[in-house]
């Protein structure tokens, strides 16, 4: 379902073979390309030229920023265009266009600052595999010092499939 205040922001570095892909899933999913940001993170292959023929909006960022910067760019153009909503999808493919939905619903019904998609509640839905011994030992203890600070319980916190109102 289009939402009209909801912005799909893909942070991309080097995903010419994933990013047609999402491309299409996004936009059977009635998401317009006024909707769509792509950032390219100063990509080293045909990122760049698969979004500008994508019809979204395209933000290319000149030296590599890393996700941070290169969300963060995405944002700045977000708020510029009037969206209150901002939905972070990895240009890799991982998160199913189709749960975006869930998460409009969730924040918008919550009122939340910020929802999270989580691999670990139903790995089905995902294909998620494993992380290695040492990335899954840094999540668990990570996310328990989260729960224990913000006294809520978390699944998945270093999720890269995240909704944030930014009209706060």
């Amino acid at each position: 379902m289009e939402q009209k205040d909801l912005c799909l922001i893909i942070p991309a570095y080097n995903e010419e073979k994933n990013l047609p892909k999402l491309i299409a899933e996004l936009k059977a999913a009635q998401y317009s390309n006024d909707q769509i940001i792509i950032v390219n993170d100063c990509s080293g292959d045909d990122t760049l030229e698969i979004a500008n023929t994508s019809g979204a909006l395209v933000i290319d960022l000149p030296i590599n920023l890393g996700i941070g910067g290169a969300m963060q760019s995405g944002y700045m153009l977000a708020a510029s265009k009037g969206f209150r909503y901002v939905c972070q999808i990895d240009g890799d493919g991982q998160h199913p266009p189709e749960e975006i939905e869930t998460l409009y619903k969730k924040i918008s019904k919550t009122k939340a600052d910020m929802v999270f998609g989580s691999r670990f509640i139903d790995q089905s839905l995902t294909g998620f595999k494993s992380a290695s011994v040492t990335r899954s030992i840094g999540i668990v203890i990570t996310r328990l010092f989260i729960q224990m600070a913000c006294r809520k319980k978390f699944y998945d916190i270093t999720s890269g499939f995240r909704m944030i109102d930014i009209n706060l």
